[in-house]
């Protein structure tokens, strides 16, 4: 069965907490197995039979709202998926001192939305995209 690695995003801020224990609840009562968390990162590793990333997340988000009683926007990699991003973050980022954060999108974004971001920053800054995840490096 496939394993896919969640991340769930707004949770454990201000009003909107969601730990640990009903994260894995949750996952667990939608018939996801294999299910780890990291403490209350909102990084959750499951195993399923779904074969579609979107079916995966439409799941995780439905078993969310019905645990957590407010929307959870989930982005959902494969393992070879998230080894790819890791993998790029120290290419794009070899020789930057600076800070490199990288944020993971739902959706590729289009080939204009790309260009424009890839025009962004300022001096010593930049911002790349490579397929879902983005790359901010920073002075």
């Amino acid at each position: 069965m496939p394993t896919y690695i969640a991340f769930l995003r707004a949770i454990n801020v201000g009003k909107r907490q969601f730990r640990k224990a009903a994260i894995v609840q949750a996952c667990e009562d939608a018939g996801f197995t294999d299910v780890e968390t990291y403490i209350n990162t909102g990084n959750v590793r499951v195993t399923t039979p779904l074969r579609s990333r979107a079916k995966v997340e439409a799941a995780l988000e439905k078993a969310f709202r019905a645990e957590a009683g407010f929307d959870v926007p989930t982005i959902v990699l494969t393992p070879a998926e998230l080894s790819a991003v890791a993998a790029y973050a120290e290419e794009v980022g070899e020789g930057h001192s600076g800070r490199h954060y990288v944020s993971l999108l739902k959706d590729s974004p289009t080939a204009a939305a790309v260009a424009k971001l890839d025009d962004a920053g300022g001096d010593g800054e930049r911002a790349v995209v490579d397929g879902r995840g983005v790359h901010l490096l920073l002075r």
